[in-house]
């Protein structure tokens, strides 16, 4: 069952609506945790769950860095970030390898 947040000690759920007036906070009462609802989203409101016990600041800048608006940002640094494990990734396989083929070659000649 989720309560709706109308007011908090630190007006979070105000807050949300200046970002964006479909914002809305509901306390999830079987989770024991708060999620932040968008109602003009299609389909289902949920937009995320607060991964902190209470609504605070972190809540706003948590909700800011997952806007549609910062997509592309976040995809970028996705993209960097999968390249950097990709570059990983290749040189501990070529490590591998090689040190497999090094392996092969001294048993080989003996």
């Amino acid at each position: 069952m989720n309560k709706i947040i109308l007011s908090d000690v630190y007006n979070i759920a105000k807050r949300l609506k200046e970002i964006d007036q479909n914002y809305f906070v509901v306390y999830n009462t079987s989770k024991y945790k708060y999620e932040v609802h968008n109602s003009r989203q299609i389909g289902d409101s949920y937009c995320l769950t607060v991964p902190f016990d209470c609504l605070d600041a972190r809540t706003i800048v948590l909700v800011q860095q997952s806007r549609i608006k910062n997509i592309s940002e976040m995809v970028e640094k996705m993209d960097f970030e999968n390249a950097v494990l990709q570059k990983i990734n290749n040189k501990t396989a070529l490590d591998d390898l090689m040190c497999k083929t090094e392996n092969n070659i001294r048993n080989s000649t003996k």
